[in-house]
């Protein structure tokens, strides 16, 4: 009994040993909460830098967008002050070229002043001379209006145009005085010859354009209506004989409008 009893003595922990045992379990326990903590601390850490970064990027796309949109509006800024200045440009370039125009448009009619266009004369060879179209005007004005001409009248003839057949015909003749003598005779036969032959005017660039916007004007309306020079004359009756004109002209717009008294 002895025996066994010492033998139990000899297994049993002694009290010396009892404390190492206790602070070794306490060191693993304090190694695991700190381990614990260091990674809930490096977790937090994680976020923060990644809080951090996303708020800086942030920063940076706002910092960004109002710097490219105070780039933006400044360049339409200055591309507004640009186009203002080009637009007051052209208004002056065109007023000026306005001007142009119309001097070159009265230098052309004075030009012209003595000259006849003669619409579909025959034309019998591409190589006609200058007295084969002088017979050809005599014989005309001569055969249908009943007009004395004579080769002293005219001054200079010419075909004008190169793919048109038969090319029209200028006339200049030496005088304003067998120019309109022709042009009243033309007004005379107009209706009964305007099918075989036609005889205008020969005017400016301008001033024929603005003729054609007028006479397509004047289809609109059954009244009775004259061209004279560049403005378009309107017959009106209102009733109880009541008859009065009413005159139209292209305006620098290209528009046509009543002239103001």
């Amino acid at each position: 009994m002895e025996a066994a009893t010492e033998e139990m003595d000899e297994c049993a922990p002694t009290v010396e040993c009892a404390p190492t045992v206790y602070v070794g379990l306490q060191e693993c326990a304090e190694e695991e909460c700190v381990d614990g903590v260091t990674d809930e601390m490096e977790r937090a850490r994680e976020k923060d830098e990644r809080e951090c970064y996303e708020a800086w990027q942030q920063h940076i796309h706002d910092q960004d967008y109002l710097t490219f949109k105070e780039f933006v509006l400044e360049n339409v800024r200055e591309t507004k002050e640009e186009v203002a200045a080009v637009r007051k440009d052209l208004e002056e370039n065109r007023a000026d070229t306005l001007r142009l125009v119309k001097r070159l448009d009265c230098v052309e009619n004075v030009q012209r002043k003595n000259c006849l266009i003669f619409y579909n004369i025959p034309e019998f060879s591409r190589h006609e001379t200058k007295y084969e179209l002088m017979d050809s005007i005599n014989s005309y004005c001569n055969l249908y209006m009943r007009l004395g001409m004579k080769y002293q009248y005219i001054e200079d003839v010419a075909r004008l145009g190169k793919n048109q057949s038969p090319r029209p015909i200028i006339v200049t003749f030496r005088s304003r005085v067998y120019k309109l003598e022709v042009l009243k005779a033309w007004r005379v036969v107009k209706p009964l010859c305007e099918h075989i032959f036609r005889v205008v005017e020969y005017f400016g660039k301008r001033t024929h354009e603005n003729r054609k916007r007028l006479v397509q004007f004047g289809q609109s309306t059954d009244n009775f209506k004259r061209l004279r020079h560049d403005k378009l004359i309107i017959t009106f009756n209102s009733g109880d004989d009541n008859v009065y004109d009413k005159t139209y002209a292209v305006d620098d717009s290209n528009v046509v409008r009543p002239v103001t008294p």
